[in-house]
Order: structure tokens, then sequence, then C-alpha cells
């Protein structure tokens, strides 16, 4: 876009504008006009007889013709009735127009729409909602004994099978790990590869003449090796049992989680011109995709309701994400998005639906603060402000301020508070400075940022009282009044915590959040906060953690946090209480007595570097506890609708959002099954999903908050103390491809409880722990675990709490620690630890464990 540059001061304001045409007006229609012709060799014929044109004789005279006999006389006609008048002819109707018909880039394929569709999760704003008022009982909502011989998996009969969950990434010669119900009886499984393109694989896995033995994990889990000679890809099994049908399921197909768009590229010249979509792109943005069962080989395809699709490359993709990017000619419409083959097949992911938005339409105005002198000593607290105040947009305006600051060293002695629509540009985060220097107590913030706001290449060194920038909605969350925030190239950094200790150095909030190259340095506390995070990406940055905590999402959804470098300035364990940035990046949601309903879902954290930090008391990558509101017996169920046996408690997770509660089958029939719910009234809960199994009256149920999709990968972690990742009270969660050195105690799979209230028994359940690598290196800050379950990788099931539906594989744990299980089985359930290269830790019989194939660490 190219703009005209205009040198204005805050009392005369010369406004250049520049148009953009809105695209929302002009789509790119195409009116296709239907004109129906009768031509001539196109299909169209008459048929009928004619009769000749007659006929002549020759030969000879005539026959005399004999005379005519008289007519009879013709009776009287008899008078024709009258008509009745016809009725009146109903006015035809106008003909519907023809829907116009946008055009879409070239190189499109006409194919058959998928039969059916899945759905995204985190498409709309959980933070919405209002409170139903419906606290439930005042007591403690816990309804059965809780120690270390109960609440047990325990071992439910079935009469017949059911899958809950497959393992991801299931090779040749590895196994296929079930949770499910499944009958006591012996089985085999007769498996087969799919080809890519098939449709019907129910009859390829009926005719395939490869049937393999199972092993069974009580009545709750199953699995079964993958042949060695077949190929890589989907496969179709069917269990096969002598006393109950045979039922079929496929593996490593491809699935779509959720999915954002993001602007192309981090650029400071088009700030707030491209936004973060939930389950939806800008054309010429790029489709941010996190699922599982990606492969290199798999087409990606984006399809127009018509069945017109299009194959796009990506960018970039592993096997638990990708990055596609979209042509800047697709038309703004709904799309069936799916992974795999074209046209859709098995071996495709069920398709989903995005929407391609059309791009934010503003006019951009170039303006200077000029009144600010930059020598490091004049207060220019009411120049900035006045700057702020005269260049903000009108509401309503589309109109972007650009307000640039000059270089130089620009004191302030208090904080100001920006508008709408309005970026703040520098020149770059070492010549353009503000310096934070109070008269007194320094302010709560220095920035105080409303939504549509963006700040690029500057930097702020101030003491946080406890903030040094805070945005709109950190503590209510409202997606109407916070968010769209830009930050590129800034520089924080925090000279003294003038809070006491509550130090939330940067703290962001809302939809639309990027923050992109930027540096970030605490004191004592928090460096940088998302709190609910409604579609946001943190990419580029170099943070610095030192003492107490570091980094925290909180309440939120959609969030990538990738190629970042974090580390602390402090030797680890050298810091204030002996903590060095204790918690690199801490996951989590509120569970605050009587709040709101808080979540956290589809968080993405990959191909970071944390180093050089910790302490032994806290965690570098982790995720936070949860908040509960009932565990015990139900009454009744049906697949779509439990009623509980007593009354919940909702002071713990809040009351405005229903989708904020899951609510899991800990123990008894259907155990390993998990559905949000939909709603609540009483002791009645609605579900979202149906129960495939329903809970009876032998089943334990638990509700609780959760974290939901959990992805940890391709991050290096060096140099740390205590946990180096710890994935708690998560579904479907995944942590594969990291690389672990000298750090600390390793990896930790925790169902741990209670944490947020009594009834807090956050279960971990559907997890993949794949390809991860943990070195010695140094040795100086690894913990030994020769013989102790203390450090490698570890599961840990704390009493009353479930850990279903684990599978451990290809992963290098040195001799100096184990794969090990802590604190209980008593909720273990399906769990599968295979071809590691590592020590298992006890060495006898665990329950709730399968162990095999197995190798000693690398020396």
């Amino acid at each position: 876009m190219k703009r005209i540059f205009a040198r204005v001061s805050p009392v005369v304001i010369r406004r250049v504008t520049l148009s953009v045409i809105n695209p929302q007006k002009i789509a790119g229609i195409t009116i296709i006009a239907l004109c129906t012709t009768v031509l001539p060799g196109c299909g169209f014929h008459v048929s009928g007889s004619f009769p000749s044109a007659g006929s002549s004789t020759t030969g000879g005279p005539a026959a005399p013709v004999p005379p005519v006999p008289p007519a009879p006389p013709v009776p009287p006609v008899p008078p024709v009735p009258p008509v009745p008048p016809a009725p009146p002819v109903p006015p035809v109707p106008p003909v519907p127009p023809v829907p116009p018909v946008p055009p879409g880039p070239p190189g499109g394929t006409i194919i058959p729409v998928p039969p059916t569709f899945q759905a995204l999760t985190g498409c709309t704003n959980p933070n919405t909602g209002v409170s139903s008022g419906d606290w439930g009982v005042g007591s403690d909502p816990v309804y059965t004994a809780i120690d270390n011989t109960a609440p047990t998996v325990g071992l439910p009969i079935y009469s017949s099978n059911s899958i809950f969950w497959t393992s991801r990434e299931n090779k040749p010669g590895q196994s296929i790990l079930l949770s499910g119900a499944f009958t006591e009886e012996a089985k085999k499984v007769r498996i087969a590869p799919i080809p890519p393109g098939t449709l019907d694989w129910q009859s390829v896995v009926k005719s395939s003449t490869s049937v393999i033995a199972t092993i069974q994990e009580g009545t709750t889990g199953l699995s079964f090796i993958v042949p060695a000679g077949f190929p890589a890809g989907v496969y179709g099994f069917q269990i096969e049992d002598p006393l109950a049908s045979p039922i079929l399921g496929l593996a490593n197909v491809p699935a779509l989680n959720w999915a954002i768009g993001v602007p192309s590229k981090a650029d400071p010249s088009a700030a707030l011109m491209h936004q973060v979509h939930d389950c939806s792109v800008e054309p010429g943005e790029i489709l941010r995709v996190f699922g599982k069962n990606f492969l290199a080989s798999d087409q990606i395809i984006l399809q127009a309701t018509s069945g017109l699709s299009y194959s796009l490359s990506p960018s970039k993709i592993d096997s638990n994400s990708f990055a596609v990017p979209v042509p800047s000619n697709l038309p703004p419409a709904t799309y069936n998005l799916w992974v795999g083959t074209a046209p859709w097949s098995a071996t495709s992911s069920p398709p989903a639906q995005i929407t391609v938005a059309s791009s934010p339409s503003f006019t951009v105005r170039d303006v200077v603060c000029s009144t600010l002198v930059g020598d490091g000593a004049t207060d220019n607290t009411s120049r900035l402000q006045l700057c702020l105040d005269s260049y903000a947009p009108l509401m309503g305006s589309k109109e972007l301020a650009y307000i640039e600051i000059p270089q130089g060293n620009f004191v302030l002695t208090d904080g100001v508070k920006a508008h709408p629509f309005e970026v703040l540009v520098g020149s770059s985060q070492t010549s353009t400075n503000f310096l934070g220097n109070p008269r007194g107590t320094p302010p709560s913030a220095w920035f105080t940022v409303p939504q549509y706001f963006g700040m690029t290449n500057m930097s702020l060194n101030a003491p946080a009282n406890p903030n040094l920038l805070l945005s709109a909605g950190t503590t209510s969350g409202d997606p109407l009044a916070s968010g769209h925030l830009f930050f590129y190239g800034v520089n924080f950094a925090s000279t003294t915590d003038a809070s006491g200790g509550r130090e939330t150095m940067f703290d962001i909030a809302g939809p639309d959040i990027q923050v992109y190259s930027s540096t970030f340095l605490s004191n004592s506390n928090q460096d940088l906060d998302i709190m609910f995070g409604d579609g946001g990406i943190v990419s580029g940055n170099k943070i610095s953690l030192n003492n107490w905590t570091g980094l925290a999402i909180g309440n939120s959804q959609n969030i990538i946090f990738e190629a970042n470098g974090i580390s602390s300035q402090n030797t680890p364990g050298r810091g204030d209480g002996m903590h060095s940035g204790g918690s690199g990046l801490s996951v989590g949601r509120s569970n605050n007595q009587f709040g709101p309903s808080a979540l956290s879902r589809d968080i993405y954290v990959g191909y970071n570097s944390f180093e050089n930090m910790g302490s032994n008391d806290q965690q570098v990558i982790t995720n936070d506890g949860d908040g509960g509101s009932y565990i015990g017996p139900v009454a009744s169920s049906t697949a779509a609708a439990t009623i509980l046996a007593y009354d919940p408690a909702w002071n713990w997770m809040g009351t405005t959002n229903p989708g904020a509660a899951v609510m899991a089958i800990i123990s008894g029939t259907g155990v390993g099954q998990y559905s949000f719910l939909k709603s609540y009234s009483g002791r009645n809960m609605t579900l979202l999903t149906p129960w495939v199994v329903p809970p009876d009256q032998t089943s334990l149920v638990v509700i609780t908050q959760y974290e939901l999709n959990m992805t940890i990968a391709h991050n290096t972690i060096t140099n740390t103390l205590g946990a180096g990742i710890v994935l708690g009270d998560a579904l479907e969660g995944v942590v594969e491809d990291n690389l672990l050195t000298n750090a600390g105690m390793g990896i930790l799979i925790s169902a741990f409880g209670s944490y947020g209230g009594p009834a807090g028994y956050g279960p971990v359940m559907n997890t993949d722990v794949l390809r991860n690598i943990i070195a010695v290196g140094a040795g100086t800050f690894i913990w030994p675990s020769v013989h102790w379950n203390t450090a490698g990788i570890g599961i840990q099931d704390m009493p009353g709490c479930l850990e279903s539906g684990l599978m451990i594989r290809d992963n290098v744990v040195p001799g100096l620690e184990t794969i090990y299980n802590t604190d209980g089985v008593n909720g273990v359930n399906a769990n599968l630890i295979e071809q590691n290269q590592a020590y298992w830790f006890p060495s006898f019989y665990t329950p709730g464990f399968l162990i095999q194939d197995n190798s000693p660490p690398p020396s």
C-alpha cells in the first residue's frame, strides 16, 4: 500500500487519506446468464405422419356415378349448456435469479462433495456467556472414597466391543493401542492396508487374509501389532470375537482438530491490516491447521460448496500441523477442507468447514509526533498523550493512524492511554526508547492500550507496578472490547519490580493477538501473559525470565507459540528464592471461587528453545491443574444425558459456559470416555457428544475443567532444572519430537488432584508421547533416577484421577533415568510402553501397563 507522508504537529492536523476498496462490496462477482436456444443437431427432433398430396389414374373412361339418395332429416340440435367461467389463472411467480457464481483461481476441478463432516474446535469465543446463577450445593461435591485403594478403573463386564480412542502414528511393526469396552474373550484382528483413494474400506478389510493376535488389558484396553511387511499409511481392521459381533475401525487416518488463519508475513508496515481468524482465513493469508497423522505426501484440498476444488501445497507440514498459503484471489465463502486424497476417500481426514473472510478495509494516515524531546531528561508524558489524543481516529471511520515516534530517548514520568486504531511506529528497538522515571510510585501501567492497537520498533525500560503494558480485557475476556493487538520489534524491560512480587510486565488479552520478533526482560515475575486469548501467534521473540515464573497462556484458545527463545539471566537455581525463571511457559485457566467459566484449548507449543533456566520445584513447559464440580456415582444415563446421584457444586468452575466443563467416566461401565457438557440443570447433565457406552450405577464420573488439544512438539530444552515438560489434566494431548539435554527430571504425564477445589480430580486421556530424546549433556542439572521413580518419562496417577489411553513409544532415555510410574496405579487404564530405548521401573508387573519390545538405553 502506497502512503502519502505528512509531518504534522498535534495542533494542526493534516489528514492524508488513501482509499482502500472494500472487498466486501465488490467480491469479484461474475453473473452468468443462462440462455436456452433450440439448435439443429443438438438432440431436438419432431416426429409424426403426414398425408400424401394425392395420386392420379389413367387407362379408360370413368364409370358413371350413381345418383345420391336424399339425406334423412337432421334432428334438431339440443341447446348447448352455458360454459361456466374459468377460474382465474394464478399469477406465475417470478423466476428466482441465478445466484452469482464467484470466480476462483485457475486450476480448480469439480469433484464430489464428501458425505459427512466434522466440526473443528475453537470456532466460537468461549468467554461471552452470562452466569446461570445455578451454583449447586454449598458443600464439597465429593461422593466417593478417595485413597490409595479407591477408586479403581475396575473390570467392567461387556457383552459387545466398542472403541473409544486409537493411538496415532502407528508404523509397521508397531502396536495400535485402543481404549474402549471389550468382552473378556480372546480376540483376533483382521487387518489390511487401505490404499489411498479407497471408499469401501470395509470390504478391503473383510477380504484380507492377515489375521493377527491381540493383547488385552482387562476389558478396557486392547492392542495388536501391525505386520512388519505392511506399507506405511492408513490401516483398516476388524476385531473378531467368538461371542460378539465383529467391529471395524481405522488407524492412522488424518484428523483436523483446529485451524486459524494468520498473516502471510510479520509486516510492521501492515499492522492491524490483516488479522488472526478462528476457523477462518483471509485470501493471501496462511491457513494453519493442527491435528494428527499428517504425511508429507498428503494433499490439502479446499473445496467450494459447488464441488470446485483446489489442491494446495503446504509451505510446512509435519505429523501434527501444516501451514498452507491461501490463494489471494480465492473468493470469500465457506469451503470444505480435508487432508488426504482428491476426491475424498477413506484415507483422508474427515472434512471440516472453514471460512475465507474478506480482509479488513482501512484507510491509513501517517503522522509524526514531532513535539517529543528525546534528550533523555525532558518529561514527555503530556506530549505523548497529546499526540495519542489528537491523532485518534474517529470511531467508525475505518481509519488507522500510524503515529511515528522519532529517534531519541523519551522520558515518561507517568502512564499514557492509547486509543483504538492507533499504531505507534518507531525506528528500531535501540534508537526509539521510552524511559520510565516516575516521580513517586510508578503507574499501574505505563501504556494502557485498547483493542485495535499496535506498536512497532521501539523500547520501554521502566519499573513494573505491576505492568509495563496492559491491554483491555485481561479480567473479563469480552471479545467485543479487547484484542486486535499487533507488536513487532518491541523491547520491554522491567528495571525493578515495584509491585511486591505481583509483576505481570506485558499483559494482553482478546482475539487476534500478534507478537513478533520482540524482546522481553522481566525483573522478578511474569514476563508476557496472554489472558482470554482467542486466536493468536507469538513467534520469533527473545524472552528472558528471572526469579519466579515467566510466561502464561490462560483462559485462551487457538494460540500458536513457536520459534521463540526463552532463557534466564540467572544461573538455574540461583535467582531470588532459588528460582531462575521457574516456569518457562504455563498454560492454564482460572479456577478461582465464583468466577466465570474458563477453559484453555487448542494450544501449539512448537520449535521453541528453552535454555539456562529453571528451579527444582517448577516446570519449563507445563499446564495448570483443574477445578472440579463433582466426583461420584450416577443415578441413570442415556447416551445423550446423565443424571448425577448427588448435587454438583460449580463455585470452582463458573456458570457462564457449560462447555468449559468435561464429564469423564473414571470407574466402572464406560470407563475411558469423556464428553463436554452442552447444558445442565440441577443434577441433569446434557452432553455435547453422546456416550458410546453410557455409565450405569457401577460407574463413577468426575466433572472438571480441562485443557484440550495441547501439542508440545519440536522444542529444545537445554540446561534446565525441574521438570522439562509436564502435561497434566489434559485431553487429546501429544508430546513428540522434543530434545531435552541436561534437563532436570525430564517429561511427566500427570493426572493430578485434587487441585482447584475438593473435586478437582482432572483426568489425562488419550495422549501420545513419541520420539522424544533425553540426553545427559553436561550432566549438571539432569536428575539421576536409577531405581527411583523420579526422572526420565514419568506417568503420575494421583488417587481419584484417571490416566487413560497413553502410548509412550520411540523415546530415548539415558541410563541415568527411567520410564516410570508414580503416585499410584488405580486410575491407570490402557497404557502401552514400547520400542523405547530406556529402562522401565518398576521391573515387576504393574496393572494398567503393557510393557513390550523396549531396549536398553544407548551407552
